[in-house]
C-alpha cells in the first residue's frame, strides 16, 4: 500500500476546520467533509493517509 503524509498546521498556509481554533473553512482551510472525502478517494486508490496535525500552544 502506498502512503501520503499530510502536513497540517493552524499557523500555515494549508490547515484544517476547528471549531476549538474558532476557524472556518475558507481556501486554505480544509473542512471536515472535505477531509473525509480526501480519506475515501485515498481508500479507493489504496493509498494510506498519515495526518500529522499540529497546533500552536495555548497561552495562558
Amino acid at each position: 500500500m502506498n502512503h501520503v503524509d499530510l502536513y497540517l498546521a493552524d499557523d500555515e498556509h494549508l490547515s484544517y476546520q476547528s471549531t476549538n481554533l474558532g476557524n472556518t473553512a475558507s481556501d486554505n482551510i480544509l473542512s471536515a467533509q472535505t477531509l473525509r472525502d480526501l480519506v475515501i478517494f485515498a481508500n479507493n486508490l489504496n493509498i494510506k493517509l498519515i495526518f500529522d496535525v499540529d497546533t500552536l500552544p495555548t497561552i495562558r
